[in-house]
């Protein structure tokens, strides 16, 4: 049985998933095609065949995930962490539109984030200098699976 994490652009995804990918899988949901029991049912059959479940860190899914029970952690960047985030897709020479419109949206989808309250959301804002890869406990967890695979 994996976990699932939800998280947005920046937060260091693609990293971890190089460095441990071998069971590790991003699930491409649109919260407005499914209703939350289907939504979440769907996550959870892939948790069950990963060790590491990605989803977007969407409200609906968010929302979604808390109303059908279903235990989740939340990666999500503070305001800080978004000027970060900016600034090295500045760097890459993103398109600017693009740019710009994560730039907007982002802070308003942290906002709704911020008013989660549930026991079944474990939520971790990644400050400028965080991300996922470097969070101890998900290192702890990753770290346990390699060596259990090592060892059979």
């Amino acid at each position: 049985m994996g976990v699932i994490i939800a998280t947005l652009i920046g937060c260091g995804k693609t990293h971890l998933m190089e460095k441990y990918g071998d069971n590790i899988t991003v699930l491409d949901l649109t919260p407005e095609l499914k209703n939350a029991k289907e939504l979440a049912d769907q996550v959870r059959n892939q948790v069950s065949e990963y060790d590491i479940v990605f989803v977007r860190a969407d409200i609906g899914i968010v929302d979604a995930l808390c109303d059908q029970g279903t235990d989740f952690d939340l990666f999500y960047p503070s305001r800080d962490k978004v000027n970060e985030i900016v600034e090295g897709l500045v760097i890459k020479r993103l398109d600017f539109k693009a740019i710009q419109k994560f730039d907007n949206d982002v802070p308003k989808l942290i906002e709704q984030l911020d008013t989660v309250d549930s026991n079944h959301c474990f939520k971790h804002k990644l400050e400028r200098g965080q991300y996922l890869c470097t969070d101890e406990q998900l290192k702890n967890y990753l770290e346990s699976f390699n060596n259990n695979n090592k060892n059979e």
